[in-house]
């Protein structure tokens, strides 16, 4: 299965980077047989917009066909804004048969399993 890993970084991350991100998903890729096609990065940029260069790029790349599976590090990294979460995890993506898989919170929309709405706000 073709896989995109998406990885993002908010200006309040202090603890953690895209290079430990990128660790976790390649090794989750690797260990679930996802043959990881491309990569999208976003530096800075907070969650709740998805007016991010990378995310863009990636939904523009996901309409296209490109990718069977989005991988992240969590729904969190994806989005933090329960209405983009709404539009994309619960519509846009099931539409173009393109699976959401949040590796350390179990979010699958496979099964829909740990979906849930941002409580944080960053």
């Amino acid at each position: 299965m073709r896989a995109a890993i998406y990885l993002r970084l908010s200006k309040e991350d202090k603890q953690e980077s895209i290079e430990n991100q990128r660790a976790l998903l390649r090794k989750y890729a690797n260990d679930h047989d996802f043959l990881i096609v491309k990569e999208y990065t976003d530096e800075a940029i907070s969650g709740l917009t998805d007016m991010r260069p990378g995310f863009a790029k990636m939904m523009e790349n996901a309409r296209k066909g490109h990718f069977d599976v989005i991988l992240a590090k969590n729904q969190s990294r994806f989005s933090r804004n329960f209405l983009h979460i709404e539009q994309y995890l619960h519509r846009e993506l099931p539409h173009l048969n393109i699976r959401f898989i949040g590796v350390t919170d179990g979010v699958d929309t496979v099964s829909y399993t740990h979906l849930t709405l941002p409580t944080k706000l960053e």
